[in-house]
């Protein structure tokens, strides 16, 4: 897709997307900056969320591959998962070309609410490790998929819906959890990204320019939630969480009274 943006917009959105991939690498959400900036600097909405793929990918990509370095997280032993959350993805991807969306923006703010609901009064240690309530592969088979299926049809939130279902329902100290969601986050972005990239116009400058930035921001944050673990991972889930709500209930009731 070819667009006329200045270089000072250019520079505007690489800063934006290194803020950005350092929010995603932590809490998930930086969509919420990404997406925004891509429409004001006059992305049609279609291209805005391909182009967000493109550069979200490699975000989640870059902190990926920071937590499997370190340990924390193997692929081989989350090979079910990934190919789980894949099919998710292309199935989210595929029925939303297809139906009215509409309901979601009434659905995820309750959702998202009442994940900084649960850290904010029941969640405890979440350095520590606890007894998993639900079974790994059971888990895999179930929540990861739909967890897929939610990043493909939709997204806002995905980062931080797949850390605390790793939290509540794995018993995974937050920090292995957020290693894990980033994994599960790499391979439902890419799945959704090839969708895009067949039938979706990504804006190839600005997914390029944005890109670099998501590298940057990402290693950072990725960096920022190793060393820091819950002291920094749950507020900020809790914040994107909420400033999601925010901004999800806002667009719901513009909508509603248009």
């Amino acid at each position: 897709m070819a667009l006329d943006i200045s270089v000072e917009l250019l520079l505007v959105l690489f800063v934006v997307a290194s803020v950005a991939g350092w929010v995603d690498a932590i809490a998930g959400g930086g969509g919420l900056l990404t997406v925004p900036a891509m429409l004001v600097v006059g992305l049609p909405p279609a291209s805005a969320i391909a182009t967000n793929k493109l550069q979200g990918s490699v975000g989640t990509l870059v902190a990926a591959l920071f937590f499997i370095r370190r340990g924390a997280v193997s692929v081989s032993d989350n090979a079910s998962a990934i190919i789980t959350v894949c099919v998710g993805a292309v199935c989210g991807g595929f029925v939303i070309t297809r139906v009215d969306v509409s309901l979601l923006d009434f659905i995820v703010p309750v959702l998202l609410a009442s994940v900084a609901v649960y850290y904010l009064l029941f969640a405890g240690d979440l350095d520590a490790s606890r007894t998993a309530p639900v079974e790994r592969s059971y888990f895999n088979k179930t929540v990861v998929p739909g967890l897929g299926f939610y990043d493909g049809f939709f997204g806002p939130g995905t980062g931080s819906l797949m850390t605390s279902s790793y939290v509540a329902f794995r018993g995974m100290p937050i920090k292995t959890a957020t290693a894990h969601a980033k994994v599960l986050n790499c391979a439902s972005n890419v799945a959704a990204l090839v969708s895009f990239l067949v039938f979706g116009e990504i804006a190839l400058v600005v997914g390029v320019v944005m890109l670099v930035g998501q590298l940057i921001g990402a290693y950072f944050g990725a960096r920022a939630a190793w060393t820091a673990g819950a002291r920094l991972i749950k507020p900020m889930i809790v914040v994107m969480c909420l400033a999601m709500t925010a901004f999800t209930a806002y667009r719901a009731v513009g909508s509603w009274l248009a």
